[in-house]
């Protein structure tokens, strides 16, 4: 029988003549049970409840019978997050609307965390650093390359504000921030050291239940159970984010649409910055949130502090590129990441920018983040084709790219696929620099997390540096390293000369540079910055029916542009480039040194000091044959391709960045680079090669890197993309 339910009955006899009679009809109807619902806040103060759309408030209770649906609903206050729905301990929902039919009596708890929000990131791969090569600041978000989070985390929804940061002094007895007279509330919290921000995660943590994450005398990481770790997946506590963690999750994590900004590719919609903030915070959240609905981290606070140490090469030290930490013993110095409302240049807010502070300086803001802890038995296996660009890679027969990651569990069989660019180049599977397997497919099962590289070998075009070890090379000329190129390419057997520049400047009203009194016509233009080298391939472009080879901002006036595709669309593929642009380093070494006229198999016959001899005088004008002046093109040698004057009469302009090392990992690594690019470039610190009729012989070596600004020795040659 059920609850609440009414039954009636009847005795029918039968005679035996087959007649029928009826008794009368009794009637009884089961008691309904009552259950007793109870909703509480715990704490109370961290949010309220409410049952079935009924009043708000911290304990509410109400009756139900059998099988009645009831739905439960938490909301948390400012300042604290909503954890879940625990019923004798135990964890029974982590939605904040939680439903289920009544068979006996219920009391939850809607269990509240101090602190904001906090958003669930799952871990992946993704590709560190200044990739769109956006603005000459960004020099130091190199050099770039992909970096694997293995685990999951939770990060703050909004950047702790003064409401938290207050209740935290309050509680512990300590001196508030000032605010500036911003004003505080919901602001973002302002005025905090890199230490103070530790010292509230750990005061966080306790409040939560959770061992701190820092040593607060080191500074060190701390695991569940007190002790020093390096690995950040065994820190239960609340923390400051790593820095790959704060740029994952800025660009999106896994929902990434590659904006610049946190969440749009329109500054306005995602963050406050000095032309629309007033110069002063705003309250947490009122601008669009990222793809994982993340607030403010392009613009608000006065940037974001990370764990890491700064350093402006720490790219290329960092070491592993899975869950990677920079911590630099005797460094005092913390990355800082997202701008700010004081910020007077835009770029500052990008999700590559990065910068520094010491340590002890109270002028930071910060938000923070958790480690989700992996359940036992859970792995994350990692597959990635190494160098990237020159094959692809599948797990369990997902999609084919160049990195993938799965999950499996315990004893589960996992298959590694590579498939290669260029034939027979597959090396095989390697797994922290060891040999795992030579097979294209692999298989083995999950016992613990793996990322394995899927190794090709490869026949470079030309070897790039200091290939003949000459004693007054430089330091920046090492590591000698491949270059690889998958494109053909023109470039111009001559410098640009007064003739050419000046029917430019005829055309567009631009002012001619000087020749020093040396006479223009056929002689090298001179005195003509990187800015305007760039602005005269566009012009050239457009003389002769080509898409612009670059976006040079604004019109005037600024020191950056950055490559464009034939459709005009922002690239970082040189080969995808139909204008006149300068030549990349690693083009015009490859030039200089006879192109394929010379190079076979990357095997360069010659190995030439200078471009087309081993006797500068025969090929360039230098010190001591050019009577301090520059000379009409073409008067000397050719190299083996044809091409005159790249070793002296002038120091030739290149699109990349001048970087004065050769031993990062990239771009200046032993490691064979495809179609190299060092990056984009501020006008000011652009590489030029070649030597000039200024500078000694040793200036002129095919090898040898500079960096010059506009001058007497500097000018340029043109190159453009063979399509």
């Amino acid at each position: 029988m059920e609850h609440g339910t009414s039954y009636k009955w009847r005795v029918d006899v039968i005679q035996s003549d087959g007649k029928v009679t009826n008794s009368a009809e009794w009637r009884f109807t089961t008691a309904s049970l009552l259950y007793f619902i109870t909703a509480q806040s715990s704490p109370t103060e961290g949010g309220e409840v409410r049952i079935d759309d009924g009043e708000w408030g911290d304990d509410q209770s109400t009756t139900a019978v059998y099988e009645d649906q009831i739905t439960l609903e938490a909301s948390a206050v400012f300042g604290w997050s909503f954890e879940g729905w625990y019923e004798d301990g135990n964890l029974v929902s982590t939605s904040m609307q939680y439903s289920f039919l009544t068979t006996t009596n219920h009391t939850l708890k809607a269990k509240f965390l101090r602190g904001n929000p906090m958003v669930l990131i799952e871990g992946g791969l993704f590709f560190m650093g200044d990739a769109l090569a956006d603005h000459h600041m960004l020099y130091y978000s190199h050099p770039t390359n992909w970096v694997n989070l293995t685990y999951d985390f939770w990060m703050g929804k909004y950047e702790v504000t003064f409401d938290e940061y207050d209740a935290y002094c309050e509680d512990m007895g300590l001196t508030k921030p000032e605010d500036g007279g911003m004003g505080r509330g919901r602001r973002p919290v302002i005025g905090v050291s890199w230490f103070d921000a530790q010292k509230f995660c750990n005061w966080l943590s306790v409040q939560n239940g959770l061992i701190p994450a820092y040593d607060e005398t080191t500074s060190e990481l701390l695991d569940k159970n007190g002790n020093v770790t390096k690995d950040i997946r065994k820190v239960e506590g609340y923390r400051l984010p790593t820095e790959a963690e704060w740029e994952y999750a800025a660009r999106g994590g896994k929902y990434t649409h590659g904006y610049l900004y946190a969440g749009s590719n329109n500054l306005n919609e995602v963050g406050w910055h000095l032309s629309n903030s007033g110069g002063v915070t705003h309250p947490v959240g009122e601008k669009k949130p990222n793809e994982l609905g993340l607030y403010d981290m392009s613009g608000n606070a006065r940037y974001e502090m990370c764990y890491d140490s700064y350093d402006a090469s720490s790219y290329g030290k960092m070491g592993s590129r899975t869950d990677p930490i920079f911590i630099e013993e005797g460094n005092d110095w913390h990355v800082r990441r997202g701008g700010g409302c004081g910020s007077h240049v835009t770029v500052y807010c990008r999700v590559t920018f990065r910068t520094g502070n010491p340590n002890s300086n109270p002028t930071g803001s910060f938000r923070v983040v958790k480690t989700e802890p992996v359940p036992p038995g859970i792995y994350r296996i990692t597959a990635q084709a190494s160098p990237i660009g020159v094959g692809e890679v599948r797990v369990n027969e997902s999609t084919w790219g160049e990195h993938r990651s799965v999950v499996a569990v315990e004893g589960e069989e996992v298959t590694v696929e590579a498939s290669e660019v260029f034939e027979e180049s597959f090396e095989g599977w390697y797994e922290d620099g060891n040999l795992v397997s030579t097979s294209m497919q692999y298989s083995f099962m999950a016992t613990c997390d793996r990322d394995l590289r899927a190794k090709f070998k490869l026949t470079p075009t030309y070897i790039m540096g200091n290939t003949r070890d000459d004693p007054e090379g430089l330091p920046n000329e090492k590591s000698v390293h491949g270059v690889i190129f998958t494109y053909d390419f023109w470039i111009s057997p001559y410098e640009v000369t007064f003739d050419e520049y000046d029917a430019y400047c005829d055309a567009t009203g631009r002012s001619k540079p000087s020749d020093n009194g040396w006479g223009r016509g056929t002689r090298p233009v001179i005195n003509v910055e990187w800015f305007y080298a760039i602005k005269y391939c566009n012009w050239l472009s457009g003389e002769n029916g080509l898409a612009p080879a670059y976006k040079i901002y604004p019109d005037d006036g600024c020191f950056y542009g950055e490559l464009l595709d034939k459709n005009g669309n922002v690239t970082m593929d040189i080969s995808k480039v139909e204008g006149y642009r300068l030549p990349t380093e690693a083009e015009w070494e490859y030039a200089a040194r006879g192109g394929s006229a010379d190079i076979a198999n990357g095997i360069e016959a010659n190995d030439y000091k200078y471009a087309g001899s081993n006797d500068l005088n025969e090929v360039g004008w230098y010190k001591d044959n050019s009577g301090s002046q520059t000379h009409p093109v073409g008067q000397k040698l050719p190299n083996e391709l044809g091409l005159y004057d790249m070793s002296g009469n002038v120091h030739e302009l290149c699109f990349d960045y001048f970087d004065n090392h050769y031993d990062e990992p990239t771009p200046y690594s032993s490691e064979t680079q495809i179609d190299y690019l060092a990056r984009f470039v501020w006008a000011y610190r652009t590489t030029t090669r070649g030597g000039s009729w200024y500078f000694e012989m040793e200036d002129a070596r095919v090898a040898r890197r500079s960096s010059w600004i506009y001058n007497s020795w500097v000018g340029f040659r043109l190159a453009r993309t063979l399509f």
